[in-house]
């Protein structure tokens, strides 16, 4: 017997969608049926239901009602996880989805199973196949917890070693401009959003893959890498208005471009761009300070991400950690489920270089140094970097050996 699915929504768009996807799957006769009102006579046999819950007016209610039908799989779908509503069905024991997340992780909870596992060439190894580069982005619960900085180090450091390395910019209120001291005000996606609204998609088309480049910026921090491609924000009117299609399109181009690594910066408001880089990376870094309100806030927005489907793929960055915060890595990693895989301590005189502009300076300090090596050594999997720590402290011990024999 086939499974019967309601979707009960403002429109057929997410049903239409999900219907899409599942019909090249092992579960295409399923019964998906869409309706825009909830009838509980429709309720007989249902085996999964996907209501908007901006259609319930009291959630302790519905879990009573729906108990008395013995439906295995409710869903409510929200478009703000971190609502009261919302916050209030996940205590309740309902599965909440987020309408704008991946038709991959709704179908792992309707059929309680992971499409991952299934299909071994998943959808989404497909969109993280960047043609062998490594896409992550890096996301934060709160401002001000060093995102940015640490985004720049390492896009930095990877430089160094050889590697092409592509910053995106997709933060509301981009700082990547003014920590680097970039004047350009010309080069941004400023000129592709506004290519992406004409009406004529082959002309939007054959732009992306013309002009991306003559809007990149090149930033050369060290002489010895290659220079940092970056594509700087819009404006604020400009991103807010960036979808997921603007997202698609851009990241197509990017893709034929065969950089080694690319790097989301995200901000910390939830958006269809930030939802987007994650969808392709490999992945997430989310950046936090050692306190505990940035703990909570933390606590908080893991329950979107494991809401996303990202868990699997989410690492946390400590960034100014002191020994004197008595704060507890440990507890963090624990109550997240995500590995701490970046340890980044305080360094006083960040904040005064940074005002400054002399941001560069920071890699020259070999202690923070050292801490950027082993964050990227662990998050991207590079044992290069390793391979030339090892390679100095050979040569140095070389040098003490022989300066010890020639005295004796």
């Amino acid at each position: 017997m086939s499974e019967r699915i309601i979707f009960i929504d403002i429109d057929e768009s997410l049903h239409n969608s999900f219907k899409s996807f599942i019909s090249s799957t092992q579960n295409s006769d399923s019964e998906i049926e869409y309706t825009n009102e909830l009838n509980l006579n429709d309720l007989v046999n249902v085996s999964s239901l996907i209501i908007n819950i901006d259609y319930v007016k009291d959630i302790k209610k519905l879990k009573t009602i729906l108990d008395k039908y013995n439906i295995d799989n409710i869903i409510l779908l929200t478009n703000t996880l971190n609502s009261k509503k919302s916050q209030l069905a996940l205590m309740n024991g309902f599965n909440v989805h987020f309408r704008s997340g991946m038709l991959l992780t709704l179908y792992e909870k309707i059929y309680n199973t992971s499409y991952r596992k299934i299909t071994n060439t998943s959808s989404e190894n497909e969109k993280t196949n960047f043609n062998g580069s490594f896409v992550c982005t890096f996301i934060s619960a709160a401002g001000g917890v060093g995102k940015t900085t640490l985004l720049l180090n390492t896009a930095i450091k990877l430089s160094t070693l050889g590697k092409r390395v592509l910053v995106v910019d997709f933060s509301q209120v981009g700082d990547i401009r003014a920590k680097l001291n970039i004047v350009e005000q010309e080069k941004s996606l400023t000129r592709i959003l506004t290519e992406f609204e004409k009406t004529d998609e082959a002309i939007a088309h054959m732009f992306t893959i013309n002009s991306l480049e003559e809007n990149l910026v090149y930033f050369e921090a060290d002489k010895k890498g290659r220079p940092i491609e970056i594509l700087l924000a819009s404006n604020f009117v400009n991103m807010d208005k960036m979808n997921s299609q603007h997202v698609d399109q851009l990241i197509q181009r990017i893709r034929e471009m065969e950089y080694d690594c690319v790097l989301f910066d995200t901000s910390a408001e939830i958006s269809q761009r930030l939802l987007s880089a994650c969808d392709i990376s490999n992945k997430i870094f989310l950046v936090t300070c050692p306190t505990v309100g940035n703990a909570w806030k933390i606590l908080q927005i893991k329950e979107m991400i494991d809401n996303l489907g990202y868990a699997n793929k989410c690492c946390l960055a400590i960034n100014r950690m002191s020994k004197y915060l008595g704060f507890s890595n440990r507890e963090l990693e624990i109550e997240t489920h995500y590995p701490i895989i970046g340890l980044i301590k305080e360094h006083k005189d960040f904040a005064y270089q940074e005002n400054n502009g002399e941001f560069s300076k920071q890699l020259k300090n070999k202690r923070f140094l050292k801490e950027i090596n082993s964050f990227i050594m662990r998050g991207f999997d590079i044992d290069q970097v390793e391979n030339q720590e090892k390679k100095k402290k050979n040569k140095s011990g070389l040098f003490k050996r022989i300066k010890t024999k020639s005295k004796g």
